[in-house]
């Protein structure tokens, strides 16, 4: 008989494993031990919310507390978790692991805190807050310094911040509040509300005290904000007390159901009202009260971002939302690499699984940005976090294989041959303990009802996108084999990766076989996580299968998910990471239907720039706790790019999906310093009224066997010395060499 409990783990107070008594089970009970923090907090939410039901509560509470509501959410009892309103935006100084979380409306968390800032307004003896008018704010990030810009606009008043970053004595985030008011002074005032919750969570806030000779908030006895204003009044609130009701003063409160809350109040004048505060981003380490230039903070801010601007790749496009996005994805990843590495090196057991595929996506991602440096970084603290065990476990392996892979991309683009003999003892004992593994479980087949790295995917089964990541890593260390010239190694490897990708090629052709009913009333048989598989095309390019083969097997996924984007029930929601992937792989399937999905999330976002990974469809609001995506950001830039060329093993090839609105007369597209598995690609497209010219500047370190170039009109080619056409079929044509320019004539 099965059953299904929680176990007290004895001597601690933290919930342990889902227990069952039978040794056939469902799901993966260690993933569910991954996720046993989150369902403790799930638990502790609903019952401090129901025990304080009379609080003033956060955005993504209020469509569950107002029955009038057209989003409205009801919560499930004994569960409550915030898996409807996620879409918070990240913001880092660009040198931390730690970072500030900020909600639509602008609340703003600190980096694994329990408490939040708010920002309210008294007026005309009433209490305004933004979670109750969220149509009044709007909110952004700036295209062109990356500071994070909400403004609330009411008709008695108007309230905006903006989050930018700093270093002191410790790494900080400022929130620069500018207010003013239509109101008569005596009747308006701005609110800094200290709130007992997060985006996620909700308590423990045992302690607030506000010391007035430093102008420091000090939070469960640790000194977290300083203003640079005193204010006027203080009001606190509790479980006892109730929550803030500005007739309880003081400067200290304790709250023995964690509940404490704070309110300083700053009279507006008609002059308006300016408050900085300062919020630590260094984990266990306090502010400290110091008088700052705030202008001058900011303005350097502003410099230093600009700075990081200019290095990597390049490109210069009339197309507004693609070029903004193309930086904006860039900065955003330099901005969370230290919070990457830094998971990397902890390797904890409840971020492993969700850390590794976003680590090697984001190197992927800054490679191909030309922040080869800074890639390094990922691939160092992968080699300081791995190494081989006696006996590893399935989740160790595919770590190891993560490894394996994100080195063999970053010597594929820098050629980093020192590197390479320096780290190549590393990588092949991280290689051989993997093959060992594979032999002890006869490549996976005893491993059916164990586990799989999917970290939404708790059934007990080896899915094949971990198939795809063990054929990808064993490629990548016989390609690092046949550079060293060890051709021994080289050909063991290679022959071990091809009988993965044996087994991937099986599956997706049955697949395809199974499915080929045309049938209205058929069932199509396929996991909820079935779009994993077409990562044996892209990112991993493992060649397993022919282009016609992939191309079927992705309009089955299409037929599948009902449409784009890929609607995943489980989750919750369309998996916008998922659905990325596919528009990648659509594009260098040469399907025009690629733009369309991007466009639709890229116009989604709006000027928040931010995509959560999973998306409500209705809403468009974040279901998962990545509301700001590490991973969905890598898959835009790569998108991005790889729309303008991909450097396949033989080939570089142009604009896959060739976009109009490129091709117009008097438009000019140009690729500055671009990395590729040949070197550096440069190139200019210059478009006149009868022609459509493509200028190669600067010779890569390799060159490319082919040039496939796509039009999205008929043209007729201009021949030249410096070059040879072999091919021309439709708007496409193949060359070979590296010429000074091709020019194509319009029909």
């Amino acid at each position: 008989m099965k059953f299904i409990g929680i176990k007290k783990e004895s001597g601690n107070n933290r919930f342990g494993l889902l227990h069952v008594e039978s040794e056939k089970l469902l799901f993966d009970r260690g993933k569910v031990d991954f996720n046993s923090l989150e369902i403790q907090q799930a638990l502790k939410n609903f019952f401090l919310f129901q025990a304080n039901n009379h609080y003033r509560w956060p955005l993504w509470l209020m469509s569950a507390i107002d029955e009038f509501n057209r989003n409205f959410t009801p919560i499930s009892p004994l569960f409550l978790r915030n898996n409807h309103q996620t879409d918070y935006l990240r913001f880092s100084n660009f040198l931390s692991p730690c970072h500030i979380l900020i909600d639509p409306v602008g609340m703003v968390s600190a980096f694994r805190s329990t408490w939040s800032i708010e920002i309210w307004v008294l007026s005309r003896d009433e209490l305004f807050r933004p979670q109750n008018m969220p149509e009044t704010v709007i909110q952004k990030r700036d295209d062109v310094n990356f500071i994070i810009c909400t403004e609330w606009k009411h008709s008695f008043f108007s309230i905006s911040s903006a989050l930018f970053g700093t270093r002191t004595t410790t790494d900080e985030a400022i929130v620069a509040i500018h207010c003013e008011s239509s109101a008569p002074s005596k009747q308006s005032a701005i609110v800094l509300a200290i709130r007992p919750y997060t985006i996620f969570s909700i308590g423990d806030v045992n302690s607030i005290e506000y010391k007035d000779t430093s102008k420091i908030i000090r939070i469960n006895k640790t000194d977290n904000i300083h203003i640079n204003i005193p204010p006027k009044e203080i009001f606190t609130g509790n479980s006892q007390l109730g929550d803030i009701n500005f007739s309880n003063t003081g400067e200290k409160i304790l709250c023995q159901q964690s509940m404490a809350a704070m309110a300083l109040v700053y009279p507006l004048k008609k002059t308006g009202l300016d408050l900085n505060l300062r919020l630590g981003l260094s984990e266990h380490k306090s502010i400290e009260p110091l008088n700052l230039n705030y202008t001058n903070i900011k303005k350097d801010f502003c410099i230093y971002v600009e700075h990081i601007k200019k290095k990597g790749m390049h490109i210069k496009l009339h197309d507004t939302l693609f070029l903004n996005w193309f930086n904006i994805s860039k900065q955003k990843a330099l901005e969370s690499l230290s919070k990457t590495t830094s998971e990397i090196k902890k390797d904890a057991a409840n971020t492993a699984i969700d850390a590794w595929p976003r680590a090697n996506m984001l190197l992927m991602a800054l490679l191909r940005m030309g922040h080869e440096d800074e890639a390094r970084t990922i691939v160092d603290a992968w080699l300081s976090a791995s190494s081989p065990h006696t006996e590893p476990d399935f989740y160790e392996i595919i770590k190891n294989c993560y490894c394996i892979s994100s080195f063999g991309d970053y010597f594929t683009i820098t050629r980093d041959t020192d590197y390479l003999s320096r780290q190549m003892e590393k990588i092949r004992n991280l290689a051989n303990t993997v093959i060992s593994y594979l032999q002890r479980n006869k490549n996976l087949k005893k491993l059916t009802r164990e586990k799989n790295s999917l970290k939404s995917y708790f059934i007990r089964n080896v899915h094949y996108y971990d198939v795809i990541v063990i054929a990808h890593a064993l490629s990548q260390f016989s390609y690092l084999c046949r550079t060293m010239g060890l051709f021994g190694e080289e050909n063991s490897f290679s022959n071990e990766s091809k009988k993965f990708k044996e087994l991937i090629a099986s599956f997706i052709h049955d697949t395809l076989d199974r499915n080929k009913n045309d049938n209205p009333f058929e069932t199509i048989a396929l996991d909820e996580y079935a779009a994993y598989c077409s990562f044996c095309n892209y990112p991993y390019s493992l060649n397993a299968v022919p282009n016609d083969s992939m191309a079927r097997y992705v309009s089955l996924l299409e037929k599948y998910y009902k449409k784009y984007p890929f609607f995943v029930r489980s989750s919750g929601g369309w998996d916008v990471f998922l659905t990325v992937i596919a528009a990648i792989n659509l594009l260098l399937l040469n399907n025009s239907a690629a733009f369309d999905i991007i466009n639709f999330f890229l116009k989604a976002a709006g000027k928040r720039y931010a995509l959560p990974e999973i998306m409500n469809p209705v809403t468009l609001n974040g279901v998962s706790p990545c509301g700001d995506s590490d991973l969905v950001n890598a898959g835009i830039f790569l998108f991005l790019r790889n729309s303008l060329f991909y450097d396949r093993q033989d080939r570089l090839e142009l604009f896959p999906v060739p976009q109009p609105d490129w091709f117009k007369p008097k438009v000019e597209l140009e690729i500055i310093d671009a990395p590729s598995r040949f070197g550096k690609i440069n190139f200019k497209l210059v478009n006149t009224e009868n022609e459509v010219q493509i200028f190669f500047y600067d010779l890569p370190k390799y060159i490319p066997p082919d040039i496939l170039i796509h039009l999205p009109f008929s043209a007729n080619i201009k021949p030249a010395d410096d070059f040879v056409l072999k091919k021309e079929f439709g708007n496409s044509f193949i060359i070979n060499g590296w010429p000074s320019v091709l020019q194509f004539t319009r029909k």
